[in-house]
């Protein structure tokens, strides 16, 4: 009777580790876009998954170009989504991006580039 415990343990260890991934699409709003320098501007990163049964969980990264401005974890509640306040825009155009980054269940993504004017007054 201990081997078929053992082997219990061992069969739904090896079903969870093989469970398949699924796929997201994280989409980033901006608001207000454009801004002023010193404003603070609220980026928000959408996740979407065809998976409608279970909630995304995880972190998204925010960058403007290649300098990443923050990481926010996935809310639990309400929309899938992930937020952040940023006040140190400089005068002129920003390339923002959102990066999902992943979690056990789900395929990291990432939200198209966008152009983020700030103007100085």
């Amino acid at each position: 009777m201990g081997f078929d415990g053992v082997l219990v343990v061992c069969c739904m260890l090896g079903s969870a580790q093989g469970a398949s991934r699924h796929a997201t699409t994280t989409t980033l709003t901006i608001s207000p876009s454009p801004s002023v320098a010193g404003a603070t501007v609220t980026l928000t990163a959408s996740i979407d998954t065809a998976a409608s049964d279970e909630r995304v969980a995880g972190a998204v990264e925010f960058y403007s170009g290649v300098t990443r401005l923050g990481t926010v974890a996935v809310a639990v509640t309400g929309a899938t989504q992930a937020s952040l306040n940023v006040k140190t825009f400089s005068v002129g155009e920003h390339e923002l991006t959102a990066r999902y980054v992943g979690h056990q269940r789900f395929l990291p993504s990432a939200s198209i580039p966008i152009a983020h004017i700030v103007t100085s007054e």
